[in-house]
């Protein structure tokens, strides 16, 4: 048989679908694990990121409680005598104590959101290498199935044509 016989249609054009098919699961499949890259590329986006963040707000708030440091040891060591120079000296270890707490808990803020943002990031990969990926998975299987009947209908019409053919 030459492949080309009618029986109804053509059958290089049933061979033809059944590659499509085939070709059109494995589409699938490589679809699912480009997901994976892009949403693993996310998750590590967001850790730099949220990394850079940290850090660099920790390098201002290192220089801003050097200044407070530095200005309240000016401060303590000098000349000046009195109530005022203690009340002044109070005030800013007030403010130095005020300042530490809200860099201590704006960067413990900004630790909550960085796991905050992984978790959510960690769980869309999850979810992308789990549920996308099997879904995939499965549409692949399906249109293999479809090209394996499409190929097994294309068997029969030719076997039919050869015994019509001997008739």
């Amino acid at each position: 048989m030459s492949g080309h016989a009618f029986i109804g249609g053509n059958l290089q054009s049933i061979e033809d679908s059944a590659k499509r098919l085939n070709e059109s699961g494995a589409m699938a499949v490589t679809t699912g694990e480009s997901t994976s890259q892009a949403a693993q590329q996310l998750e590590e986006a967001i850790s730099s990121a949220m990394e850079s963040l940290l850090t660099r707000f920790e390098e201002v708030a290192g220089t801003l409680t050097d200044d407070i440091n530095a200005s309240h040891s000016q401060l303590v060591g000098s000349d000046w005598q009195g109530a005022s120079r203690d009340n002044a000296i109070a005030i800013k270890e007030h403010l130095q104590g005020q300042v530490t707490s809200v860099l201590g808990a704006a960067t413990s803020n900004l630790g909550a959101e960085k796991t905050a943002f992984l978790t959510r990031a960690g769980a869309l990969v999850e979810s992308v290498n789990v549920e996308f990926k099997r879904v995939m998975t499965e549409v692949d299987a399906e249109y293999a199935q479809l090209a394996d009947a499409s190929r097994k209908t294309m068997e029969n019409l030719i076997a039919a044509d050869a015994t019509i053919g001997m008739g």
